[in-house]
């Protein structure tokens, strides 16, 4: 994996259409996108940006919105959300491009989501974590929000945490799972838009910084011992903790 501070480098030119959802599939090692008009499946270049057309998707309603936030699961399903407050999820066989709905079980706005650990993670724009179960749909807010950074429309994942990036060049932040908290742990530049996919399969970005946002260790218990021909003795029991990682990596828009 790459080491911390995140670097950035232009690859290609600009794509000849704008795109969203952005996902990498660990199943055939390649990058897709939805355009953001017809609903079309796209599978980008990862050397050069550039994107083929595979064909619009198909089971979508009517008037459906262009889709903002998509990953794949570390079995190489795809999972993409439309733009604004709703509660609708969907699975795309990038083979075949049909569709399946699966309905969340509340209504959120959010940017990005990434694949960790069995679940679907997405820090919303508001700054509240959720995971979602996408067997059925169930939604679970994670911790109180956090704001900082902003909204973080590039939002990636590897077996070590989930990460997020605003287009604002705020930088580059773990977001704790257990308490939905923010770090930042690189600085990023600012994009007039951006979008994040990894691979959920490995752990990004290590050896990371430890993480300030942990739960904090339980109180010190001292436990009794038999005395002997001194005075007492206490043992003392402490926990530790763990810390996650990262991937990134930016797309390029039309002009």
């Amino acid at each position: 994996p790459a080491t911390l501070p995140v670097s950035f480098a232009n690859l290609g030119t600009s794509a000849t259409r704008t795109y969203n959802a952005l996902g990498y599939n660990p199943a055939d090692d390649k990058l897709y996108g939805v355009s953001n008009s017809g609903h079309v499946l796209l599978e980008i270049n990862q050397t050069n940006g550039a994107t083929t057309d595979l064909g619009a998707i198909t089971g979508l309603p009517g008037g459906l919105p262009a889709f903002n936030s998509g990953a794949f699961s570390n079995t190489g399903d795809y999972y993409a959300k439309p733009n604004g407050n709703n509660a609708q999820l969907y699975k795309i066989d990038v083979a075949t491009r049909a569709a399946t709905l699966i309905t969340l079980s509340r209504s959120i706005t959010t940017s990005d989501m990434a694949w960790v650990s069995g679940l679907m993670y997405t820090t919303a724009d508001n700054g509240q974590l959720y995971s979602i179960n996408v067997a059925d749909g169930t939604t679970t807010p994670i911790g109180t929000p956090d704001n900082a950074g902003g909204v973080l429309g590039a939002q990636f994942s590897g077996t070590n945490g989930l990460f997020g990036s605003a287009n604002n060049g705020s930088g580059l932040y773990r977001i704790n799972l257990t308490t939905g908290r923010r770090d930042k742990i690189s600085d990023t530049p600012a994009s007039g838009s951006n979008d994040g996919a990894s691979c959920p399969t490995v752990a990004l970005f290590e050896p990371l910084p430890d993480d300030p946002n942990l739960p904090v260790n339980p109180a010190q218990v001292v436990a009794a011992v038999p005395a002997l021909d001194v005075a007492g003795l206490g043992l003392l029991s402490l926990l530790g903790a763990g810390a996650g990682a990262l991937a990134l990596r930016r797309r390029k828009r039309a002009g």
